[in-house]
């Protein structure tokens, strides 16, 4: 593991950082769920 990405998961706006690129990713997926055949 590096040192620098431990410092980051560390920092406390670690997930204010993280979260963002998450929901960016997922946006699609959510987006398209509710027009898939149940």
């Amino acid at each position: 593991m590096d040192i620098h990405h431990l410092a980051v998961l560390d920092h406390p706006h670690a997930e204010e950082v993280v979260r963002p690129r998450v929901d960016q990713s997922l946006a699609p997926v959510v987006l398209a769920a509710p027009m898939t055949p149940a």
